[in-house]
């Protein structure tokens, strides 16, 4: 397999020029705001429609986020112990967004809707029905909570 020297020591001058205009800029807030934007808007690479952390990369998620692994799916474990017994994933994605948490997939429902199946997959959470075209979950009661009911 050819190695194509050229094109990295390109990529690499390049990287370089923007590491020195970052350098030159750094600690300006409307600077790392655009560049944040910018880096969003650009990437090209195709991301899983999933936040759920069961694909590999290097800080555990592979989508180039600092998260680590499973942090969606805990979020997601989170927003539903605010909500009542019985919710939807419409209902999860508006306490998650409520609390600043960014959800970086494609589509947002199926990100929401994968770590609810992962959740009920774990047991904590049984489908209920359905509310129009909507998944009714349903909180499945622990030891715990049937000790205190």
């Amino acid at each position: 397999m050819a190695i194509d020297l050229k094109a990295i020591d390109r990529k690499i001058r390049k990287l370089q020029r923007f590491r020195d205009f970052a350098k030159e800029l750094d600690g300006d807030p409307e600077f790392l705001e655009l560049i944040s934007e910018f880096a969003t808007k650009t990437d090209t690479t195709p991301k899983p429609a999933t936040s759920a952390g069961s694909h590999a990369g290097s800080n555990g998620n592979g989508n180039g986020s600092e998260r680590p692994r499973g942090y969606f799916v805990g979020a997601v474990r989170g927003a539903v112990m605010q909500l009542g017994p019985e919710f939807t994933s419409r209902e999860v994605e508006k306490v998650i967004r409520e609390q600043g948490i960014e959800i970086l997939a494609a589509n947002p429902n199926i990100a929401v809707n994968d770590a609810l199946t992962t959740l009920l997959k774990r047991g904590e959470l049984t489908r209920k029905g359905k509310r129009g075209v909507q998944v009714v979950w349903k909180k499945a009661i622990s030891a715990v909570d049937s000790r205190t009911a």
